[in-house]
């Protein structure tokens, strides 16, 4: 295995970015669209209270009446459509920083899921202080934790059966495996110095 290597600015500094479209798009619509039934819903029926309301006004204050609270209906429902559109711009926005929270995190444990497909071990760096799936994104850190203690164990123990090796004579069989075992030591050599040394994937 090999660690995951990075260039680029440093893992506290992150920009905002939609790191998965489908999924972020999808649910920002939703709540928008749930607001914007809402205040329309709203709107309606204090349109149709005041259009009552503006009926019997017509009853009593004649044609010159009627034409002021059209006026006035007319810029109720104005005011309603700017309302509507601005309470689902704001909720698109919201939606959009709440399903990134979600979507960074499984963004970046993609990224490392794949680094360990690929043998080689990530260096994690913590989620944002507002991410969710934090305790998952902890079981994943663990994990990457103790598979390179057990790296480390390994390399360990490879040095100590090296070093009994290498003070006896070996038959050519032996000294094939001798070989062997340097390769498999010198690769992992390779994994402990880096995953320590090594920086976290570029994430959102």
């Amino acid at each position: 295995m090999e660690t995951t290597q990075a260039a680029g600015s440093s893992p506290n500094r992150r920009r905002f970015r939609i790191v998965d479209q489908a999924f972020q798009y999808k649910y920002s619509l939703m709540v928008a669209a749930f607001g914007a039934v809402i205040s329309l819903s709203y709107g309606t029926m204090v349109y149709l209270a005041h259009y009552e309301v503006q009926q019997e006004i017509s009853e009593y204050c004649g044609p010159k009446g009627a034409e002021v609270m059209n006026q006035h209906s007319s810029t109720i429902v104005q005011f309603a459509l700017a309302g509507t559109v601005l309470i689902s711009l704001l909720l698109m926005a919201f939606g959009m920083i709440a399903t990134h929270r979600i979507a960074g995190p499984i963004f970046v444990m993609t990224r490392y899921l794949g680094a360990l497909a690929e043998g080689r071990i990530p260096s994690m760096r913590p989620l944002r202080k507002n991410d969710e799936l934090k305790g998952l994104y902890g079981s994943l850190e663990n994990y990457v934790k103790s598979m390179q203690r057990r790296e480390t164990d390994e390399a360990t123990k490879l040095d100590a059966a090296i070093e009994k090796l290498s003070a006896s004579a070996l038959s050519p069989s032996a000294k094939e495996a001798f070989d062997i075992l340097q390769a498999v030591r010198a690769q992992k050599l390779v994994v402990t110095q880096n995953s320590a040394q090594g920086s976290a994937p570029k994430a959102a």
